[in-house]
């Protein structure tokens, strides 16, 4: 096919938006002469060729006409609930709640996306979660449209009760967050310092113990580093999911990560493995698709459902919303549904 210099496609799509505003013209003329009540859409079949020079490109319908493609959406989205259904069981009884973990050194792969896309999907089938937030940038606030604070400092540190430090999240009844701020970082700062006030292996499970007995779920977002604070984080979890880009460089910090996990268990911690989450997947990469295989290979029965890159994943955090209410029927809610009904069948929650 020929290649196209970009004077040439602008003039090109100049002549395709001028044959498309001659069309709209000739159809409101036809539809006036007939008297008729105009479609505001008309159908494929009444589309006028494309302009000379574009045969030969590909045109979506869709991009054309985005009306044409919301009449054949569902009025509404499917509840999340009914996603997971099969995979969700019965709210528990009351009993200790489970610790779940994002983690993974390397930045930029969804730790955050991932952690607050679980703790709302879970919170929106009806369990009882607390999100926090680890890492001193205190992005899960801006992922959730809230305001940084210190939460944390005052929950590990300071000591102060969890209703005093959890903040809700409108629209999600049953999720409440503990933000995150630079002062996250002077609690990295005591573990390091050898405080017998804080130590490494219980800071954090002390912190969060009174939070089991009113939570299903604890879901906590990590900084991109191996700090004394995600080791902290590490010892206090039941489960950890470790988010990573499907290419080779990931599979040394996947190695990495795991390996801390053993040394936590050898210690007595009980951690576990629930999983490696494929994240910014291209489908068409032969890599990510020889990688993803190496993971499979690596850790039989691992890897959860993968999340492609796509670009609502990229919006919602900028709009501070999850991607279920930031866009519901998005092929990045069927990727994140798909993973969250996972989740829950692994762990139990």
């Amino acid at each position: 096919m020929r290649e196209y210099s970009r004077e040439e496609i602008r003039e090109l799509l100049d002549q395709l938006a001028q044959e498309k505003q001659k069309f709209w013209q000739e159809y409101m003329a036809r539809g006036k002469a007939r008297g008729e009540e105009l479609n505001p859409v008309p159908s494929r079949s009444e589309l006028s060729p494309l302009p000379p020079g574009l045969e030969g490109v590909k045109v979506h319908w869709e991009m054309w006409h985005p009306a044409e493609t919301a009449k054949r959406q569902p009025a509404e989205p499917t509840p999340l609930s009914e996603q997971v259904a099969p995979e969700a069981p019965p709210r528990r009884s009351r009993r200790a709640g489970s610790v779940l973990v994002v983690a993974n050194h390397k930045g930029g792969i969804g730790k955050t996306t991932t952690a607050v896309t679980l703790a709302t999907g879970l919170a929106d089938i009806g369990r009882e979660v607390l999100l926090v937030d680890t890492d001193p940038q205190g992005n899960v606030a801006a992922f959730l449209g809230l305001e940084p604070a210190g939460g944390l400092f005052d929950l590990v540190v300071a000591r102060r009760p969890l209703d005093k430090v959890a903040t809700p999240v409108p629209g999600f009844p049953t999720l409440r967050v503990i933000l995150g701020d630079e002062s996250t970082a002077d609690i990295n700062t005591l573990l390091t310092s050898g405080s017998r006030r804080l130590q490494t292996r219980t800071a954090m499970a002390d912190a969060l113990a009174p939070a089991r007995h009113s939570s299903d779920v604890i879901i906590l977002d990590t900084a991109p580093s191996l700090s004394a604070i995600q080791v902290s984080a590490l010892a206090a979890s039941d489960w950890l999911i470790i988010p990573a880009s499907p290419e080779f460089a990931s599979e040394a910090g996947i190695a990495q990560l795991a390996g801390a996990v053993t040394e936590l268990q050898e210690q007595g911690c009980n951690i576990r493995l629930l999983g490696i989450l494929p994240t910014l997947v291209l489908t068409i990469s032969t890599e990510h698709r020889q990688t993803r295989a190496d993971l499979e290979a690596a850790f039989p029965g691992l890897v959860l459902p993968a999340v492609r890159r796509l670009i609502a994943l990229a919006e919602a955090p900028r709009a501070g919303k999850p991607i279920w209410t930031y866009a519901p029927r998005s092929e990045a809610a069927q990727d994140y549904a798909a993973v969250l009904g996972e989740v829950i069948r692994r762990g139990g929650f």
